[in-house]
């Protein structure tokens, strides 16, 4: 007789959807590991510059640099409120905002360790074991804590590529 069972379907959902999740946030984290060289600054007016001057400023002091512990906390800090402040039409208030939002950030030493996403990912695998209530729990738990740090990895790594594009055609003359 064959019977259907949908909680198992939802389990192998769930699972595949975590493992997809943490594969993605892994090859993001790696993207940028790669680059750990790389002064962010760049970077990091060409997505900011817009609301603050601090970056440019700084370009002009090769003493100063942001790599990309740092980059990655300015964009956890401000990924939420950047609509905002492009609402603000005064250049020095919109910069006076920034800031204020950049100082309210809780800096992050380590957002997610290698260590932390092969524990999560042993985690998403027990999906197909658990309780159905528990995986759904595991599922959302883990979507509403990782993916503000997943949208700062996928933004700042678009950020660079576009960066790194812009390297690319400007030592060949374009």
């Amino acid at each position: 007789m064959l019977t259907y069972r949908p909680r198992d379907y939802i389990r192998k959902l769930i699972c595949k959807r975590l493992s997809n999740f943490l594969e993605e946030l892994e090859r993001q984290k790696d993207f940028i590991a790669e680059s750990r060289d790389i002064d962010f600054r760049e970077v990091l007016v060409g997505r900011f510059g817009v609301h603050t001057p601090w970056f440019s400023q700084d370009l002009l002091d090769p003493t100063k640099s942001i790599h990309a512990l740092g980059a990655l906390n300015i964009y956890l800090a401000m990924l939420k409120e950047e609509e905002g402040l492009l609402d603000i039409a005064d250049p020095v208030e919109r910069a006076k905002s920034f800031h204020k939002h950049l100082d309210a950030h809780n800096f992050i030493a380590n957002p997610i360790s290698r260590q932390k996403l092969t524990a999560l990912k042993a985690k998403a695998k027990k999906v197909l074991t658990m309780p159905h209530t528990e995986g759904i729990d595991l599922f959302l738990q883990l979507e509403k804590d990782l993916t503000p740090i997943a949208l700062a990895f996928s933004e700042m790594a678009w950020d660079l590529e576009d960066y790194h594009q812009h390297m690319f055609d400007s030592y060949r003359g374009k």
